[in-house]
Formats: C-alpha cells, structure tokens, sequence
C-alpha cells in the first residue's frame, strides 16, 4: 500500500495479516484515505472513480499529444558533452488525437547510436508536437528530459520551453481521481 511505514508493517505482521484481503472489516485507524481507497477495492476488485475525474480531463486542448521518451544512461559518455549516468534521449513516440479517441497521426523518432542525435531529435520533437493542444505524458520523466534538451540547446530554447509549458501529468489525474485493483497498490 502507498506510503505504509515500517511500524504499520511491523504491526500488521505481528497481527499475522500478509495480504490487504487478512486487513479486518473495519481497519485500523492510522490508514489513510488513498490507503483505504486502495484496500475498499482490492476487497470488492472494482476501481474507483473520483467525482473529480471528468472536470480534470475536461481542462484538455484539443489536439492532445501522447508523448513517451525513451533513454540509455551509460557509465562511460557516449558522446562529447555528456556527463557519466547522464539519461540520454535516444527514442520517442508521440500518438496525435483530434479529439477524445480520435487518432490521426503518430510520430517517432529513434537515434542512430553511431551519433549524438540529441540536436536532431529534438528539432523534431519541435516539428511534430506543433504549437498548439497539450501533451500528455505520464509522471515528470518527460519534463526533465525536455529541461535537459533546452539546457544543452540554448538556441531552442523557446519552442522546447513552449512544448514544456503545454505537458499535461496524466499521473497527477489518475493519483488524485483514480484507483484500480489492477494498480497492484502502485
């Protein structure tokens, strides 16, 4: 369960409960609400939907991009100007949707690991994210890949600072209004 200390732990073990469904009917007191939201539906195996779901979707402009970085992070850099451990954007997919369902372009773009390909792909990120509708992605990791692109590429530095200004944090939707037993407590 989310954020349960090593006392609650200790607690529940000493209880003999090793499985949410052992947590009695009336749980204990010092759970809180996410932690109860977690355990009402792995107890019933039906997600829950917050009031709040639809107005925080509902905010959305139209295109909406469905954006996802990926990166190799190597001890030795592979390239000049990169840092040991430094993440490297080396891939990304992007799903464009006119409206809620409505797919009608995909993007990629995948570095050739004999080069730095950095500047190159981010000039495409620029020309297939466009300038208007916001893009989706799940938790920060994209945010920061972006920061990192703007810091090593000065002179893009506006449009990448545009693009970042338009993420929309799926993440901070689905913790605040959703929760699915399928989640696995995550």
């Amino acid at each position: 369960m989310d954020r349960i200390g090593a006392a609650q732990i200790s607690a529940f073990f000493d209880a003999g409960i090793l499985d949410l469904r052992d947590i009695p009917a009336e749980p204990p007191p010092h759970l809180n609400d996410q932690q109860h939201t977690v355990l009402e539906c792995v107890r019933t195996g039906k997600p829950k939907v917050g009031a709040g779901l639809k107005a925080a979707l509902e905010v959305l402009r139209w295109p909406a991009y469905y954006l996802d970085f990926e990166t190799v992070k190597t001890a030795i850099p592979l390239y000049a100007d990169i840092k040991p451990h430094a993440q490297v954007v080396t891939q990304y997919s992007i799903h464009r949707c006119r409206s809620l369902g409505q797919e009608d372009a995909h993007f990629e773009y995948l570095a050739d690991p004999k080069r730095d390909c950095q500047r190159e792909l981010a000039e495409r990120l620029i020309a297939d994210l466009g300038d208007a509708g916001d893009i989706i992605v799940y938790h920060s990791f994209e945010h920061t890949q972006i920061r990192e692109l703007t810091r090593r590429f000065p002179d893009l530095a506006q449009p990448l600072s545009a693009i970042d200004t338009r993420l929309f944090d799926l993440l901070r939707v689905v913790r605040a209004h959703y929760y699915h037993p399928a989640f696995h407590t995550s």
